[in-house]
C-alpha cells in the first residue's frame, strides 16, 4: 500500500467526486491517481490522469471521461465506446461488458493526460482511441486487443523482433 506524506490528501469515493466536480466547475484541470484495472492496459492502476473540463467541447467516440455511473453514481473513468440516442455508451478497456449509458451532464471531464512513473503516456488518447474503442465494444475485438497489445509488449522488450512473427 503506498504510503501518504504529509503534503498530500488521500481522497476516494464521494470525497473525490464532489472536489473533482468543483475543481472541473470553476473551469480548472483536475489531477488524480487512478486505482483500479478496468482500463488496462492503456491506463494502469497508480497512473495519474489530467482531467480537462469539456467547455463546450464535443464528446467523441474513443474520449477516456469522468463521469457517473449510471447505476451506482459511483465516480468511474472509462472510454466512450458508441454515441446512443439518450447519451453515450461507456466501458473499461479491460471490462467484458459497458457501464451502461450516460447522459452528457453526468460525464465531469475528459482524460487530456496520462502520467506513468512521471512520464507522459499519450497512447491511446490520439486518432488511435477510435480504433481502441471500436475493438473494445466487443468481445471478439477485446481479445484481438489484448493479443495485439502482448505482441507489442513482447517486441518492446526484445522477446520478438520485427520481421519474425
Amino acid at each position: 500500500m503506498k504510503t501518504i506524506r504529509k503534503d498530500e490528501i488521500s481522497l476516494k469515493g464521494e470525497s473525490l467526486k464532489a472536489l473533482l466536480q468543483d475543481v472541473i466547475k470553476r473551469g480548472k484541470k483536475f489531477r488524480f491517481e487512478t486505482k483500479g484495472f478496468s482500463m488496462h492496459p492503456f491506463v494502469r492502476n497508480g497512473d495519474v490522469l489530467t482531467l480537462a473540463p469539456l467547455s463546450g467541447r464535443k464528446i467523441q467516440i474513443g474520449d477516456i471521461v469522468a463521469c457517473e455511473e449510471p447505476v451506482s453514481g459511483k465516480l468511474i473513468v472509462h472510454r466512450v465506446v458508441r454515441k446512443k440516442e439518450k447519451g453515450y455508451l461507456v466501458k473499461g478497456d479491460n471490462s467484458y461488458k459497458a457501464d451502461g449509458c450516460v447522459q452528457r451532464d453526468s460525464i465531469y471531464g475528459r482524460v487530456v493526460r496520462v502520467e506513468r512513473k512521471g512520464k507522459a503516456v499519450s497512447f491511446s488518447l490520439g486518432p488511435e482511441k477510435y480504433v481502441i474503442a471500436s475493438i473494445s465494444r466487443d468481445l471478439i475485438g477485446r481479445r484481438v486487443l489484448c493479443y495485439l497489445w502482448h505482441l507489442v509488449w513482447l517486441m518492446r522488450r526484445g522477446f520478438v523482433k520485427k520481421g519474425h512473427l
